[in-house]
């Protein structure tokens, strides 16, 4: 990768902290930590782009740190900064703790923020991954009670309810909202989130027997994540093509 990252002996791990007590520079420190998270996070923005992986193997860190704002903040700004990338780290890594982080954070500091429909996106979709579905659609729709919700993160919102259809039986419903929430990112000039709503689509298209229908979209996919340039989107895209040429290909 781009980063060398270092291993710490546990016997100096604990030493450590005692010695920065004895000195009384540890909420020093443990600010300085906590800034630092804060200051990776925001260069992710509020739901990251094309998805990347923040803190994939971080999160112990993550964690400290969100226990320092936890103590010494008044108010949610580092916290939620921290927290409103890691919608998609949870499907890759660790959804329960990222949704228990978030939930913590959320009923912490429950007046309106501007990052909490963010950091509500990223609890539904970490509740979503972790099979908790009733309270993924309730973190999702509170999401969307909130004021301003017609921008990208509402389609986030709509994306994770859309998922949530999509584990149902009712097909049809699920193909409606994945086909609205890639519209709406459209609309919002997020194609890459268009294309990944388009790879759900895709999926349901297949499973609904509409083989043709499948396929046309997997390539207009296929051109959209070749414009996007993004590894992630070209892999997504490759993946649900597979998916649309399997009936073809019998």
């Amino acid at each position: 990768g781009e980063s060398t990252r270092y291993g710490l002996l546990e016997t100096m791990r604990e030493y450590a902290p005692e010695r920065l007590a004895q000195r009384e520079e540890q909420p020093r420190v443990r600010d300085r930590h906590a800034d630092h998270y804060v200051s990776r996070a925001r260069r992710f923005g509020s739901f990251g782009g094309p998805p990347e992986l923040p803190f994939v193997d971080e999160l112990d860190e993550v964690r400290t740190a969100l226990r320092r704002c936890a103590e010494a903040d008044r108010g949610p700004e580092r916290a939620f900064a921290i927290l409103a990338p890691l919608w998609a780290t949870a499907p890759a890594r660790g959804a329960g703790e990222i949704a228990l982080l978030a939930e913590e954070s959320l009923n912490r500091w429950p007046e309106d923020h501007a990052r909490r429909m963010a950091v509500l996106e990223t609890a539904a979709t970490a509740r979503l991954f972790f099979g908790d579905f009733d309270v993924a659609r309730r973190h999702a729709e509170a999401a969307l009670t909130l004021e301003g919700s017609s921008g990208a993160l509402a389609v986030m919102a709509r994306r994770a309810i859309a998922h949530l259809a999509m584990f149902s039986a009712d097909r049809g419903e699920a193909l409606a909202l994945t086909r609205d929430a890639a519209d709406r990112a459209r609309a919002t000039g997020e194609e890459w989130l268009a294309c990944e709503c388009d790879g759900f689509t895709v999926q349901l298209l297949q499973a609904t027997g509409d083989h043709d229908g499948a396929a046309q979209l997997a390539a207009a996919m296929r051109l959209s994540a070749e414009r996007l340039q993004t590894p992630f989107m070209k892999c997504w895209a490759l993946y649900v093509s597979g998916i649309a040429g399997l009936e073809r290909d019998r």
